[in-house]
């Protein structure tokens, strides 16, 4: 028992003091039964009669890649659990725990794990036949976690327990239930994409400035029919902006000032995104290198799956592998390279405006 504590507690410092995840608590509510074991008896079929059944709450908690810890309290009530006179009848038997987990790998929305340390276990109704009504005894076990969505999930748990006292019979707890991820649930915020103050002053602020210098040029230049062709092409992309130097007609040629004002596409950075990797890796953008020139990006994204659906849609899979996923607070961005072409990058944005996608075009240097 000693070595067991001494394991437990070296291995949670050892974890905390090297976190490198610092993820929000998860929830397990569940149902659960007990099938208790005589002392001496190691066969798995050799159970007696004593059982258990009941509802158990645990919070859990990844302290690093691989490790976590959880804790809970579950009620059952215990019958045929023997004592110095007798045997219990619907007891009210509690359990406090404590454990340390282990997740060797996860698979997608399918995480396995392991765990183990202490449960100490209270069963009042034992001190009434002159036996003593508490007892601690060691976890081992592990546990199954399946994710619906970004918020639920289910979830099942297996434990053997190994009393340190003999008046509490070694047993195996059965666990099944949901589990839920609050953090969630919360109203996401939109991320914030750096841009340098020069292209800042080149970008209007929302879609009703836009529109309102649209109408006017319209009413300008509305006998050139290059230039009609050009508002249009702005007004459906929302992402481009004119050369306000634009003459009368009459003046000079038209088609040396309705140029399409090709630096005023935003520059971004990344910086406080993490980068999703295929293989479901997170890694720091500061780590990453992109390639220089012009992006499709959708961003403002509620889920990873929202983002890898939109990235299976022809916008985005034609692009081939220059497709990437990035994660900020609790929103979700998809980045599709195009090139170093900026009227193909536009010609792209447009077409997928006008199928209803929501879409802008960045420069990446």
């Amino acid at each position: 028992m000693r070595i067991h504590i001494a394991f437990v507690l070296t291995s949670f410092v050892c974890i905390v003091a090297n976190a490198q995840v610092d993820e929000s608590w998860s929830y397990f509510f569940n149902i659960k039964n007990h099938h208790f074991y005589d002392t001496g008896v190691y066969e798995v079929g050799n159970t007696n009669q004593a059982t258990a059944y009941g509802l158990g709450a645990q919070a859990q908690r990844r302290l690093s890649k691989r490790f976590g810890c959880s804790f809970g309290y579950s009620l059952a009530l215990a019958d045929s659990i023997s004592a110095n006179q007798g045997w219990t009848r619907n007891a009210m038997y509690h359990q406090f725990e404590g454990n340390i987990t282990l997740q060797p790998k996860r698979f997608k929305r399918i995480k396995p794990y392991l765990f183990s340390g202490y449960a100490y276990n209270i069963v009042p109704q034992l001190a009434k036949n002159n036996t003593k009504a508490t007892g601690l005894n060691i976890n081992t076990g592990g546990g199954l976690e399946v994710k619906l969505d970004e918020r639920i999930g289910i979830a099942y748990q297996t434990t053997y327990g190994y009393n340190l006292t003999d008046h509490i019979p070694y047993n195996f707890r059965h666990q099944f239930g949901v589990i839920l991820y609050p953090s969630r649930f919360k109203n996401r915020e939109q991320p914030q994409i750096i841009v340098s103050p020069k292209d800042q002053k080149r970008q209007f602020e929302n879609g009703d400035s836009l529109q309102m210098v649209i109408d006017s040029l319209t009413q300008i230049i509305a006998q050139s029919i290059d230039c009609i062709h050009i508002l249009r092409k702005l007004e459906a992309t929302r992402n481009i902006h004119l050369d306000t130097n634009i003459s009368h007609p009459g003046g000079s040629n038209p088609q040396d000032s309705q140029e399409i004002n090709i630096d005023s596409i935003p520059i971004v950075s990344f910086s406080g995104y993490a980068l999703i990797a295929s293989n479901e890796r997170i890694v720091s953008v500061g780590n990453t290198t992109f390639l220089p020139g012009y992006y499709l990006m959708t961003d403002s994204l509620t889920s990873l799956q929202d983002a890898r659906r939109l990235g299976r849609d022809d916008t985005y899979s034609s692009l081939g592998a220059g497709i990437h996923y990035l994660n900020s607070g609790d929103t979700f961005t998809i980045l599709g390279f195009v090139g170093v072409d900026s009227d193909k990058a536009l010609q792209q944005a447009m077409a997928a405006k006008q199928k209803g996608i929501q879409v802008r075009v960045v420069r990446l240097r």
